[in-house]
């Protein structure tokens, strides 16, 4: 992680130039152009959590020095481009490379923030804002190892909007863009977990990746997406739908395995008349 890498390298150098870092926090949220709470990177280890969210007015950096001789502490503001993101405490018998220091950590720490964000977007659908392929390839490999290891339940839930092709022909590409951003918004809307991962899959075609959930809960929750969906009134005409549902856990979780069997439970919701939602076949993990 890019933070981790600035703290490492300035808890290395530091010292070296007489200078012992006690304290690094980062602003976070603001109320009337006044920091409302700080995000504490330093200290960590034995002597704090880092990643604590603490009131502003709260943060104080005496518990932060070591018990030791008498030494001066210096605390800046990290500055970048005149808005004051954090502050940094030195405890130090030199106060002259303290300001430097923290010159460039600003610039560093607000490098990092950037390029976080420039990956974030990399991760969002442009047309939905929901997340990418991208991102749920990478997401399904995280959680099908993690459903493998602590043999949690993870869950996929595949849907694809009826008959849009002709809406498109009818309405026009205009409105079906439209109507694809109203489905995000539907199943932003619907979602209950924050964990539960929003994914435009690509055409018409929408994901929902659900850790630590079985079969069941991922019906329950295709069930409320399906049922939002075919109460909007935001489209030319109603649209509506189907879903295929499928769950594994363990040693018998796999990435394709659980798209290829959500994607078959789709099809079949499909044979079956749409606007509905389908399990998928019962399999034992050795099928193929």
């Amino acid at each position: 992680h890019e933070e981790s890498e600035v703290l490492d390298v300035l808890t290395e150098r530091a010292p070296a130039l007489g200078m012992e870092p006690t304290c690094l926090a980062l602003y976070e949220g603001r109320s009337e152009d006044v920091p409302a709470a700080a995000r504490v990177l330093l200290p960590k280890g034995d002597r704090g959590e880092p990643g604590a969210v603490l009131e502003t007015r709260t943060l104080t950096f005496d518990r932060f020095l070591a018990e030791a001789e008498p030494r001066s502490l210096a605390v800046l503001p990290l500055i970048h481009r005149g808005l004051s993101t954090g502050i940094v405490a030195f405890a130090t018998r030199t106060l002259a490379p303290c300001a430097a220091v923290a010159r460039q950590l600003a610039v560093a720490l607000e490098s990092v923030r950037l390029q976080a964000a420039m990956r974030a977007l990399t991760l969002r659908d442009d047309l939905t804002g929901l997340y990418n392929r991208r991102f749920f390839e990478s997401e399904l490999q995280r959680e099908v190892e993690r459903s493998r290891r602590f043999r949690h339940d993870i869950a996929l839930v595949m849907m694809d909007l009826d008959r849009f092709k002709d809406y498109n022909d009818t309405f026009g590409h205009r409105a079906g863009d439209e109507a694809l951003r109203s489905v995000a918004t539907c199943l932003v809307a619907s979602a209950h977990r924050r964990a539960d991962a929003l994914i435009r899959y690509g055409g018409e075609e929408f994901a929902v990746l659900l850790p630590e959930t079985n079969v069941a809960g991922a019906r329950r929750v295709a069930e409320r997406f399906r049922r939002a969906v075919a109460a909007c009134g935001d489209f030319q005409r109603p649209l509506t739908v189907s879903a295929g549902v499928a769950a594994l856990r363990g040693e018998a979780c796999d990435g394709e395995r659980l798209v290829l069997e959500a994607d078959q439970a789709l099809y079949q919701a499909k044979r079956e008349g749409r606007n509905r939602v389908c399990l998928a076949s019962p399999s034992s993990p050795n099928d193929g």
